[in-house]
C-alpha cells in the first residue's frame, strides 16, 4: 500500500488554493480560507494528471509542499502541476527555505546594497514615470522579493508608489505580488528592524515622498 506523506487530496487543494492566491486579479485569500476551495475528490479523481499529486503527496509533508507550490508560484503564477516535480522546482523551494532562515542578513546586505548604490533616501523615491531604484533591483534579481515585502511593511512603500504610480502596470504587477506573498514572510521583527538600524547608523532621516 502506497504511503503518502500527505493526502493526494488535501495535495489537490493546496494546489488550487494557492493559483487561486497568488492569481493578480482574485480576492481568494489562502489564510482565511484556510487552503480550502470548492473542489471535491472527485474531481481529483477524474484528472488525467491525478498521479502528479499523488507523486507530491507521497514526497513532501504539509508544510513542505506549501513551501513548494509558493516559491515557484513566484516564479510562474501559471505553473501546471506536473512542473512543480522538476529539478528546477525542487531548487526554487531549496533556495527559498534557505533565504527564510538567513532573512535578517539578507535583507540588512540588501539594504546595504542599496544604500551603498543609490543613497537610502534615494533608493526608495519615485517620481512619475519612473521607477524607484529598490522596484529597479528587483526587477534586476539585486535585491530579494523578501527584501521588498520587508522594506514595505517596515516603510509603507505601497502607500506612496500606490500615489505615485497610480497609472503603471508594473508597480500594479510587483505590487500584487508583494501584497499575496507577505503573509508566507514570517521574521523577527525586532531583530530585523534592529539590524537595518544598524546599517543606517540608527539613521533618523525620515524617508522622502
Amino acid at each position: 500500500m502506497t504511503k503518502f506523506k500527505t493526502d493526494p487530496f488535501d495535495c489537490y487543494q493546496l494546489y488550487l488554493a494557492l493559483k487561486l492566491h497568488f492569481k493578480p486579479d482574485s480576492n481568494y485569500d489562502f489564510f482565511q480560507f484556510r487552503g480550502k476551495t470548492s473542489a471535491s475528490a472527485k474531481t481529483l479523481r477524474g484528472r488525467n494528471d491525478r498521479f502528479f499529486f499523488e507523486k507530491l503527496a507521497h514526497d513532501y509533508r504539509r508544510d513542505d509542499l506549501i513551501g513548494l507550490f509558493v516559491s515557484n508560484l513566484l516564479f510562474d503564477r501559471d505553473m501546471w502541476i506536473r512542473d512543480f516535480l522538476t529539478r528546477e522546482a525542487t531548487q526554487r523551494f531549496k533556495n527559498r527555505e534557505s533565504r527564510m532562515i538567513a532573512l535578517t542578513k539578507i535583507v540588512a546586505d540588501d539594504l546595504t546594497y542599496l544604500c551603498r548604490e543609490h543613497g537610502f533616501i534615494e533608493a526608495f523615491k519615485a517620481a512619475p514615470y519612473q521607477h524607484p531604484p529598490v522596484m529597479q533591483e528587483l526587477m534586476r534579481h539585486d535585491i530579494q522579493l523578501e527584501s521588498f515585502v520587508i522594506f514595505n511593511n517596515l516603510f509603507g512603500l505601497s502607500t506612496i508608489y500606490d500615489r505615485v504610480l497610480q497609472d503603471d502596470a508594473m508597480w500594479r504587477n510587483t505590487k500584487s505580488l508583494v501584497v499575496k506573498y507577505a503573509p508566507f514572510v514570517e521574521y523577527d521583527h525586532s531583530r530585523v528592524e534592529k539590524e537595518l538600524e544598524t546599517v543606517l547608523d540608527i539613521e533618523e532621516e525620515p524617508m522622502s515622498t
